[in-house]
């Protein structure tokens, strides 16, 4: 069993959250507490209300709202009554038990899992102690209803992770199997056999496989703080849970990675010469559009990512050997190479505006600060429509962020 908790700022966000997955057929309110018997068959408005009324109390307090979700491992037998009771259990063990909160029950996942959605301001109207309280109350809970409900505990020591890594590993699917350990899995085996230099190379490599990598907020020094890791649906936004760097097995940080970078740097300068080789056939007979130049380097085991500035301002080329597992900016690969040179050689002369429309833009919003991605297809998994991502802002000190992925399975 895991425990994963979040403060909200408000309860409404959390609230409306889980009400819109009851609206899709995909959860079902089990309590409203701490009512005696109160199994969530109140009206919304009663349910919300039962929040609202309570957080009223201190207005001074910014992030009043708490959202908890209680994972259990997929081989856990657990029917709605024992699910109502270990999370009545959990309540009840914490400092929650005073507290009002809703405990829905979600389906949308491969494992269990459950919903809380409670608030952290006390009945007196003074704040709740989070840190060092709340939290470490948590995970003695965990513990203990692991041993008294015979759960599968979580495992954040990280020695279960599988020590062969597979010369294919198949893109993640939301839902498929557990978030966390997917998502652990993934980035374990790409940050240890891909070859990247940069924090840029290690995103496009990452995105083959639906998971994105992006700094935490900065802090008063500026400088970012960790790396978060969050997994992709199929149209390449955001979904399921993140994870700090810290906080999977492996410890993917960014002192891990620049010791990375360091030694992949050596290792690329023997490996470019395959991707040039391959660039240079594909020119001989010129691809008619931006689709076929993929279709064409896919068949060589070769992806390609289009990066382009919010201000469509230019535009960069990545490369993905495959084989090899490295990643190449198209400036590492000398000047022919670069994006525009490459597409004047096949004799198309796109503006990046035009290469949005030729790879079928389904919505083209309004783009945000920083870079944006556009991920199309991808080598190990379903094809998957064009869609656009907007990266949150970040003031980070990195070349330009990869915008746009163009791959062939």
């Amino acid at each position: 069993m895991l425990a994963i908790i979040h403060r909200t700022i408000g309860v409404r966000k959390a609230f409306w959250y889980n009400e819109k997955k009851i609206d899709q057929g995909v959860a079902r309110c089990l309590s409203a507490l701490p009512d005696p018997g109160g199994t969530g068959d109140l009206p919304r408005s009663d349910r919300l209300k039962t929040l609202t009324d309570r957080t009223g109390l201190n207005s001074t307090i910014r992030k009043n709202g708490l959202h908890i979700s209680l994972n259990f491992h997929p081989l856990d037998s657990l029917d709605e009554e024992r699910m109502r009771a270990i999370s009545e259990e959990y309540i009840s063990r914490t400092s929650l038990a005073e507290q009002p909160c809703l405990v829905y029950r979600h389906s949308d996942a491969a494992h269990p899992h459950l919903h809380l959605v409670s608030c952290l301001i006390r009945e007196n109207g003074k704040p709740l102690k989070f840190r060092g309280g709340l939290r470490e109350q948590s995970r003695k809970a965990c513990r203990e209803l692991d041993a008294l409900y015979g759960l599968t505990p979580s495992n954040p020591s990280g020695k279960n992770l599988p020590k062969e890594i597979p010369e294919h590993f198949p893109a993640l699917r939301y839902g498929s199997g557990p978030s966390f350990e997917s998502l652990d899995r993934v980035v374990h085996q790409v940050t240890r056999t891909y070859c990247f230099d940069s924090l840029n190379s290690l995103g496009a490599a990452l995105r083959l496989y639906r998971v994105s990598v992006h700094p935490s907020h900065p802090g008063p020094d500026g400088k970012p703080r960790g790396l978060i890791y969050r997994m992709l649906d199929t149209t390449g936004h955001r979904t399921g849970v993140w994870a700090k760097a810290s906080a999977l097995p492996g410890k993917p940080t960014i002192p891990f990675l620049e010791t990375r970078f360091e030694e992949n740097r050596i290792l690329k300068a023997d490996r470019s010469r395959r991707v040039r080789a391959v660039l240079d056939w594909m020119v001989i007979r010129p691809p008619e559009g931006l689709i076929q130049i993929s279709r064409d380097l896919g068949k060589e085991g070769v992806s390609i990512l289009v990066a382009i500035p919010r201000n469509q301002d230019g535009f960069q080329f990545y490369y993905i050997d495959l084989k090899t597992r490295t990643v190449f900016a198209d400036l590492e690969l000398g000047p022919s190479f670069r994006a525009g040179k490459l597409l004047e050689r096949c004799g198309l002369n796109l503006s990046p505006n035009e290469l949005v429309v030729q790879s079928k833009t389904l919505s083209h919003r309004k783009t945000g600060p920083g870079m944006n991605w556009f991920p199309m297809e991808y080598p190990f998994g379903d094809h998957s429509p064009l869609m656009e991502f907007r990266p949150r802002h970040l003031r980070l000190k990195v070349e330009g962020w990869p915008a746009c992925q163009i791959t062939q399975s």
